[in-house]
């Protein structure tokens, strides 16, 4: 059943609406090398079949790893960079050619959603990053070497198979701020790289429905296993 985020949420959202704009800003991004775990062909068809044999529920396009530009390129970015703030920021723009696939259960009679599997050609400010003992944000580079721990995602991307399609679609890894879901694990597997993963069974996130126009609303579209691996080096 859809059900309508609360103020608190709303309050939340904006402000990591507006750190993501904020880390767009291309004098604030460093370029970044962020690779998948699973990837597959890209297609524009409604509802297409997971390339995962493996059960990951996103995964990434057969165009190879997703790099970002140099200084930061051009805005709006493309590609992977680590932000101001220290975590993983991946944007892909529409006509660009590259993709990023989700996969969900059949909708529901009464979701916003109409699709259960996508590859969305615009990916918005997705971030991801760590969290301390104390459940503290913290950059990717003050985790230690050789060390896991918990950490949080935001995958923000837009239905380009349904120009109908208006809403913004999040897909929420982060039990700090939106229980119900779990922690992704993020660890640091060399003096400039990462790997952060979710892995079934603790691979829950919620999926939020939120306007891109006119009075803002956000619309809770359930929680689903949503398994994934991404690797990030840097330069």
């Amino acid at each position: 059943m859809r059900r309508v985020c609360a103020t608190a949420i709303l309050t939340l959202a904006l402000a990591l609406a507006a750190r993501a704009e904020f880390s767009a800003q291309a004098s604030k991004l460093k370029s970044a090398t962020a690779t998948f775990r699973c990837t597959g062909f890209a297609v524009t068809s409604v509802n297409p079949v997971n390339p995962c044999q493996d059960g990951d529920a996103i995964a990434g396009d057969s165009l190879g790893s997703y790099v970002g530009e140099p200084n930061g390129g051009s805005t709006p970015a493309q590609g992977a960079y680590i932000d101001s703030s220290g975590d993983l920021y991946l944007v892909v723009q529409q006509g660009s050619g590259r993709s990023v696939f989700f996969g969900f259960a059949p909708p529901n009679p009464n979701d916003l959603r109409t699709f259960t599997s996508i590859w969305s050609f615009r990916l918005r400010s997705s971030l991801c990053g760590a969290y301390d003992a104390n459940n503290h944000t913290i950059s990717l580079s003050a985790v230690p070497l050789n060390t896991t721990v918990n950490g949080w995602c935001d995958w923000n991307f837009i239905d380009t198979s349904n120009a109908a399609d208006t809403y913004l679609w999040t897909v929420r890894f982060d039990p700090v701020h939106y229980p119900g879901t779990n922690y992704v694990n993020v660890t640091r597997t060399g003096s400039d790289a990462w790997t952060i993963e979710a892995n079934a069974p603790g691979a829950i996130a919620e999926l939020i429905a939120s306007t891109t126009s006119g009075k803002y609303a956000a619309y809770g579209e359930g929680f689903y296993q949503m398994p994934f691996s991404i690797s990030i080096t840097q330069p």
